[in-house]
């Protein structure tokens, strides 16, 4: 932002930030050692203001700001105001839209978030039919060892794994909805747009095809055969299971 007196930053709405700054067009007086900072944010975050250049002041929050808030800025006479956005979730398992009958949904959080606060906003539909969904325990998150690798590797407090309450019909069609509205632990500022995350349920374990080809003589040396198998889910190549 920028006016003929000063510019500064950051301004509109931001994901992320830990520093504000502010540039005059003339410079600014010394501050002495135990001067009070001719500036002011709100709302309050713990952190220093410094100046940076004999024109400029600088504020080095300890942390990130937090976010989902509106901050304001006062110094010198001039003030403005900028946000930190609400709450993004994104669903890191399963990957893609291919889901088993009794999946666990894995979503992380860019900011803090109250498990029970977000799963009131969401809303899982099969087939035009609601299912009720459940927060997983630890233990049922474990039980699927892809969904578990994943989650671990989460910040507490910004991770939430879910599960339908009954199995889904399998070769079904659904859609995981976020709804706008979801709170953060960190700002009053909620979501404003809705998220949703469709998928298909994948049908039971199965042999599709086989197919043999026989191997055949040359020169009295027998070549081997081949065997082709085809199933209806990808089989695991790792034995981790992780991917």
């Amino acid at each position: 932002m920028s006016t003929n007196n000063f510019c500064c930053g950051p301004v509109g709405e931001v994901q992320h930030a830990r520093t504000i700054w502010m540039t005059f067009a003339e410079p600014v007086a010394a501050l002495g050692e135990h001067s009070p900072v001719p500036a002011h944010l709100k709302p309050e975050v713990p952190g220093q203001w410094r100046l940076a250049g004999p024109k400029t002041l600088v504020f080095e929050a300890r942390e990130r700001l937090p976010g989902s808030t509106v901050y304001q800025v006062q110094a010198l006479g001039q003030e403005w105001s900028f946000s930190t956005t609400p709450v993004r979730l994104e669903r890191v398992w399963p990957k893609g839209s291919k889901v088993h009958s009794l999946d666990i949904f894995v979503l992380s959080a860019d900011q803090a978030i109250d498990p029970e606060a977000v799963l009131a906003g969401m809303e899982l539909q099969v087939e035009g039919q609601v299912v009720p969904l459940l927060l997983a325990s630890d233990e049922q998150i474990r039980s699927v060892r892809p969904a578990w690798a994943r989650y671990r590797r989460l910040l507490p407090g910004q991770r939430l794994a879910v599960r339908p309450q009954h199995p889904l019909p399998e070769e079904s069609r659904g859609v995981l909805l976020v709804r706008s509205g979801i709170p953060s632990l960190e700002g009053p500022l909620v979501t404003r747009q809705e998220q949703d995350l469709p998928f298909q349920v994948l049908p039971p374990f199965r042999l599709e095809s086989a197919r043999f080809k026989a191997g055949r003589f040359n020169g009295g040396n027998l070549y081997m055969g081949t065997l082709r198998l085809s199933f209806s889910h990808p089989l695991k190549t790792s034995r981790s299971g992780a991917d």
